[in-house]
């Protein structure tokens, strides 16, 4: 379709998408995805703190959590088939042997260690519900630190030098890891409140007294 750019906003915009209809289809479904996401995890985060947590309901806490890493996991895998995800952003000749090893190798690391990332969404929701923001605050530095810690060191420790195309799949695997280990130092810092204060629930500091947060 010719563009005219004297056209209303919106013809140009249609002009541009003309001829790429299924990509456009793509970040629609995702685009919704990521929102309904959105609208869960505060919601999970609302039950945990009001009925799930003070209840002693830990078992279905967890569940709920695993049941919610595992359909992101699933989209994840399915991104995968025939390099779906890389066709988004890349033109088909980019799209190689190549490309698809580093791509998978990254996608299949993270997405199997999803959990942790699942837990830093609620628990964190929690604990700045409970008056703790400095937990949270701490747990995004602790997660800056890692991730960056990682990628500087583990790479060139397993490619046993300066890490280049040429470099073993053992360093790709320790660059991929980045993002886990900055999930769990992450969680290594929202679990001291979130087991002292949540699952023990002792909100003392709020209230002044033992009286538990149920019995409010």
């Amino acid at each position: 379709m010719k563009k005219n750019y004297n056209d209303k906003p919106i013809k140009v915009f249609i002009s541009y998408i003309a001829g790429q209809k299924k990509l456009f289809a793509i970040d629609m479904v995702c685009a919704v995805l990521v929102s309904v996401i959105d609208l869960v995890f505060p919601y999970v985060s609302r039950q945990s703190m009001k009925t799930l947590l003070p209840q002693n309901l830990y078992r279905t806490f967890f569940i709920i959590m695993l049941i919610m890493a595992a359909c992101s996991i699933l989209i994840g895998l399915l991104l995968t088939i025939n390099g779906t995800y890389l066709h988004i952003f890349l033109s088909a000749d980019k799209v190689t042997a190549e490309t698809l090893r580093f791509g998978n190798s990254y996608l299949y690391i993270d997405l199997s260690l999803y959990a942790f990332l699942g837990f830093i969404f609620v628990a964190r929701n929690c604990v700045q519900g409970i008056g703790k923001p400095q937990f949270v605050l701490g747990a995004g530095a602790a997660e800056l630190v890692a991730r960056v810690a990682v990628c500087l060191l583990l790479p060139a420790a397993l490619a046993g030098g300066v890490v280049s195309a040429q470099a073993p799949q053992a360093a790709v695997y320790g660059l991929c890891v980045a993002d886990p280990f900055a999930w769990m130092s992450a969680d290594a810092v929202l679990c001291i409140p979130f087991i002292k204060n949540i699952m023990r629930e002792n909100y003392d500091y709020l209230y002044g007294s033992g009286q538990k947060l149920i019995e409010r």
